[in-house]
């Protein structure tokens, strides 16, 4: 932490941290509320793959064209514009859950709403972090960045389990709410203009995507990265997903459970941005990815073949360590290789992976459940893990 907290001395890049983990919080929060609600609504795990694939595969759709305009458009007015869409639409749903007048359908429609928002201001986000640190302190911004995320992955979950057995759910989307409308003010006090790439509005939205496709595709490194994302997008990330399934039927642990195997993947992951922060040199850098990609699927096999809750806490807990890691190692590495000029677009295509990816294996991974079971489809993706990742280990180079 000593390597990464003297970037909170730049006032922009503090603001803004501390609204973004305001926020977070409130999206894991609602996160385990919305699966637990889903579970209680339908015990299907077909609905818990289509939620999450609601809120997770607009990232597919919009997120080249996100890139396109993140790299256009100021991204603070981005921002602004999807924050505060996402706290109404928070605040509907927390409105019909206190009615009574929610149903797995309005879920559905709720979640694709705030995933397309989602989606379209994840570009701008990531981007927008390079604004305002110096490029010598880019690698710190980031790392301090997942820090926060991976907090809130603890926190929130822990304050969703407290809300779920002790108090009234509908209380869990309304603390989102609030949190979006903290993170557009947080935004608002950003001074607009900070993105000084002025780029030819008249090309067509299209061949921008097309030409960051190109880069993306002849860069060596960039593309190595893209496709090791993909792997833990799909075949490792979907768990986090199905947990209400594996709380309520593997282990028969109920909301408390859920909240506690969500809250050791947050502290998994947070632990290893930590470390990352302590330990990972530039140089490191690579030979952690591959490290962090083998580990994704070596302990997802592990977390499938038991039966013991606190066993299964263990391997979510390493789990969760190597995607983190992953993702981090990939998005510094990715951000250091990257011309600005493509920043917003190559940044999307990250994004979009990285959230949307997972909606293709959740919910083809949901499907496969209700004809299986949860832990035999978790073991068969771990294993396609592992196995990729040893793949991606021969004769790859990072650098």
């Amino acid at each position: 932490m000593a390597e990464i907290l003297p970037v909170l001395k730049n006032p922009l890049f503090r603001r803004y941290i501390i609204g973004n983990g305001l926020s977070l919080v409130g999206v894991w929060i609602q996160r385990v509320a919305l699966g637990w609600l889903t579970w209680e609504l339908t015990h299907s795990g077909f609905w818990l793959g289509a939620i999450a694939f609601a809120d997770l595969f607009p990232s597919l759709v919009i997120g080249p064209f996100a890139g396109v305009w993140a790299d256009r458009y100021d991204r603070r007015n981005i921002l602004l514009l999807t924050q505060s869409l996402s706290a109404v639409l928070a605040l509907i749903l927390f409105l019909l859950v206190l009615w009574q007048a929610i149903g797995v359908e309005w879920l559905f429609i709720l979640s694709l709403g705030l995933g397309i928002t989602t989606s379209i201001g994840l570009p701008a986000r990531l981007a927008l972090v390079p604004m305002l640190v110096d490029k010598a302190s880019m690698p710190a911004a980031v790392a301090l960045n997942s820090v926060i995320f991976n907090t809130a992955r603890f926190v929130g979950p822990m304050i969703a389990g407290a809300l779920i057995a002790w108090a009234d759910i509908s209380l869990a989307f309304l603390l989102n709410g609030v949190t979006f409308a903290i993170m557009t003010l947080v935004i608002a006090t950003i001074p607009a203009g900070l993105h000084s790439i002025k780029r030819n509005r008249d090309v067509h939205i299209l061949t921008d995507i097309a030409e960051g496709i190109r880069y993306v595709a002849g860069h060596p490194v960039i593309r190595a990265l893209i496709l090791i994302i993909i792997g833990v997008a799909i075949l490792s990330k979907p768990v986090a997903d199905l947990l209400p399934g594996f709380a309520d039927v593997v282990f028969q642990r109920g909301a408390i459970g859920l909240a506690l195997m969500t809250q050791v993947m947050g502290v998994g992951a947070l632990l290893g941005g930590i470390w990352l922060a302590q330990f990972g040199s530039p140089t490191r850098l690579p030979l952690i990815t591959l490290v962090g990609f083998l580990g994704c699927g070596l302990f997802g096999v592990g977390f499938a073949l038991t039966t013991h809750f606190y066993l299964a806490m263990v391997w979510l807990f390493f789990m969760s360590m190597a995607i983190s890691m992953t993702g981090i190692c990939t998005q510094t590495l990715i951000q250091q290789a990257v011309d600005e000029g493509y920043r917003g677009r190559v940044m999307s295509l990250w994004g979009l992976i990285f959230r949307g990816a997972p909606s293709l294996g959740v919910l083809a991974m949901g499907l496969a459940s209700d004809y299986s079971s949860l832990s035999a489809v978790v073991l068969v993706g771990s294993i396609a893990t592992t196995l990729f990742a040893l793949y991606s280990y021969r004769g790859r180079s990072l650098r």
